[in-house]
């Protein structure tokens, strides 16, 4: 109780990997608070989140069309199960979804049926790979709404993946490894990129965050 008269809005939660963090929550708008409460970084991000709350949240809010796709989607954003991915993860999903609100976003979300989203997978036939993730994104999605109570079921689950016969990307042989290196020199951001996934055996995802 002591918190929330002090920081009102902010309540606390635990994350996927068991750690206790902080959110500011209201009217629909949320925002990250980050892990130690009454921290300089705590203050900093609360006073930004009632500042998005009073101005760019309402305004967002007028701007969209209730129960549309662009309303979904905002909601999805500012989810738990949205923002306790990686931002890498992040990155990744804004990517796919961006493009499906850009030809979507104005549409009712309550609408769409198995054959739409069975012709927006179809767009992509030539590409299973972007058709699937495309297809798990819209799983997603509207199982937000089905949380949201906008919809009672959730169309892209009775559609079926597309059957994926790639091969996935060549590994490298040690000839053209050997020719990278003649590009790119000691000392460039290329050459300290592939020693480090060369010599550590770290996956990408790892790899990025190592330090010196």
């Amino acid at each position: 109780m002591k918190h929330q008269k002090q920081y009102p809005g902010a309540t606390p939660y635990t994350d996927r990997h068991g750690n206790r963090r902080w959110r500011f929550r209201k009217g629909g708008f949320s925002a990250e608070l980050g892990r130690e409460y009454g921290s300089e970084d705590f203050i900093r991000r609360y006073e930004a989140a009632v500042s998005g709350h009073r101005t760019r949240g309402l305004i967002a809010a007028e701007r969209t069309i209730p129960g549309s796709v662009n309303a979904l989607i905002i909601s999805w954003y500012r989810s738990p199960e949205f923002l306790d991915l990686s931002e890498s993860t992040k990155r990744n999903y804004r990517g796919i979804v961006e493009k499906f609100r850009t030809k979507h976003g104005n549409k009712p979300i309550a609408q769409m049926e198995r054959r739409h989203v069975q012709a927006m997978l179809a767009e992509k036939a030539e590409t299973p790979g972007a058709a699937n993730n495309l297809r798990k994104r819209l799983i997603q999605l509207l199982d937000h709404a089905i949380a949201l109570d906008w919809r009672g079921d959730n169309p892209a689950r009775a559609t079926k993946p597309y059957r994926n016969t790639g091969t996935g990307f060549h590994s490298w042989e040690e000839a053209e490894i050997a020719r990278f290196f003649e590009v790119h020199k000691p000392g460039s951001i290329a050459h300290t990129t592939v020693t480090l996934m060369l010599y550590t055996g770290a996956a990408r995802v790892d790899a990025v965050q190592l330090g010196p």
